[in-house]
């Protein structure tokens, strides 16, 4: 059975707005010792990641989230 594109029934225009949306443009660096690299790749193996970059993006950006959620402000 082929896979269906979840975009398939949404018109082009918005499936080009879409893909620009997510298309990353911009770039961070980010540098390592040996130790923190060592376990980065130690980790990775451990829970078969493939993607190290993916990973650390998603890592980042969860923790970026997490801790804007709890710097909501309160009203009580």
């Amino acid at each position: 059975m082929a896979r269906r594109n979840k975009y398939s029934a949404l018109s082009p225009d918005f499936q080009q707005k879409k893909l620009e949306e997510q298309k990353r443009t911009f770039s961070k660096t980010v540098l390592f010792n040996a130790k923190e690299r060592a376990v980065i790749e130690q980790y990775c193996k451990k829970y078969c990641i493939r993607n190290e970059s993916a990973f650390i993006r998603e890592t980042v950006i969860q923790r970026i989230l997490e801790q804007m959620g709890e710097d909501y402000p309160k009203l009580f």
